[in-house]
């Protein structure tokens, strides 16, 4: 017999097989989401929603590995968290003046909280950000960018070029400020956030609501299999009770006692003898 997926028990309302798919994903999707969104709060919400949605097209029997529900998760992940940013600020992901990706930074206006990775995060412009860490953390190519982004595919090249520069800017006068000294490089940066990605703790709230959500989305299946099988079993009992009483029939018929005029046939039989 062959194996079942934790995909197909997932579809049959195994609540079991639905909670390893979301510890086997949690970590990035809230990444991405707190890396993309700057705020833990939002990020929680963010990734309440993208796994509600997933479980939804799981059952409906629209995600057939477990590969395609991370795929569908992070892109559910990136385009809440790109129409959550754009409802706030209409110019969010315009395309810089001349294509110029590597803008002016002040010391004065950054944001100083965490390790560099997270500087760095925190101060790259919203566009620059969504691009570096979708490509990133995504996997996300150039091509598949242009198309989320509605942009032109040389104009992803030109950012993603600039990335470099971006972190080199940010860097220098955090360490500056901060007197220390790093020497943070964009390896070193998709290296970090690539590790923080699989890492991540996702917070009580998040786990809580998602675990809930399952057991709305699992209940439901579990109850309509649970009447199937008594349908289908009370039909295989009363198709043996009519077997029964059919083969009991043709026993019957078969073994009865010989009637009036037979019984008077052999008695005259026997004083025809005597």
């Amino acid at each position: 017999m062959q194996t079942q997926t934790r995909i197909q028990k997932a579809q049959k309302g195994d609540v079991h097989a639905m909670t390893e798919l979301f510890e086997s994903d949690k970590s990035i999707i809230w990444f991405l989401c707190r890396a993309l969104l700057q705020d833990e709060t939002e990020a929680d919400r963010a990734s309440i929603y993208v796994f509600n949605r997933t479980w939804s097209e799981i059952v409906d029997g629209k995600i057939a590995s477990e590969e395609k529900t991370l795929n569908f998760a992070i892109r559910r992940a990136v385009i809440y968290c790109k129409g959550k940013v754009y409802k706030q600020n209409k110019k969010a992901f315009r395309i810089p003046t001349n294509c110029n990706f590597i803008p002016a930074y002040d010391i004065e206006r950054m944001n100083l909280q965490g390790d560099l990775s997270e500087i760095i995060l925190a101060n790259l412009p919203v566009f620059q950000r969504f691009l570096y860490v979708i490509h990133t953390v995504a996997g996300y190519s150039e091509d598949e960018l242009a198309e989320l982004f509605a942009i032109k595919v040389k104009v992803v090249k030109k950012a993603l070029e600039d990335e470099s520069a971006n972190i080199l800017k940010i860097t220098t006068l955090a360490e500056r400020y901060l007197k220390i000294n790093a020497n943070v490089n964009i390896n070193i940066f998709h290296d970090t956030i690539a590790r923080k990605a699989l890492e991540s703790q996702v917070s009580k709230r998040v786990e809580e609501a998602v675990h809930q959500d399952i057991k709305k989305i699992c209940l439901p299946i579990q109850k309509k299999r649970k009447r199937k099988q008594i349908r289908i079993l009370a039909a295989s009992c009363a198709g043996i009770l009519i077997l029964c009483a059919v083969v009991g029939g043709l026993i019957s018929g078969k073994t009865k006692k010989p009637g009036i005029g037979e019984e008077t046939l052999v008695s005259d039989e026997s004083d025809s003898e005597g």
